[in-house]
């Protein structure tokens, strides 16, 4: 189920980035080097909440934990699988 997540996370995040399709995202990317600002963040959060039927906790949602795409992945296995 993780590898799944981890796939489907990435590919959200691809989609809102300016990366062609052949980049590898890996977990230890930087997501304001992917192009997700704060503002996108909270799009990638939401729609993360929407696609599995969840709600983080705004505790859990500070930008200052959320730096790697391996941050968010973790985040959302908390609630997911």
């Amino acid at each position: 189920m993780r590898g799944m997540i981890n796939e489907e996370i990435i590919n959200m995040i691809r989609e809102m980035t300016v990366l062609d399709g052949n980049e590898d995202i890996k977990e230890t990317d930087a997501l304001i080097d992917l192009g997700i600002d704060s503002m996108k963040l909270v799009e990638l959060i939401v729609n993360i909440e929407i696609h599995y039927e969840i709600e983080f906790s705004d505790t859990e949602l500070s930008p200052s934990e959320l730096i790697t795409v391996e941050d968010i992945i973790k985040l959302a296995g908390g609630y997911v699988g």
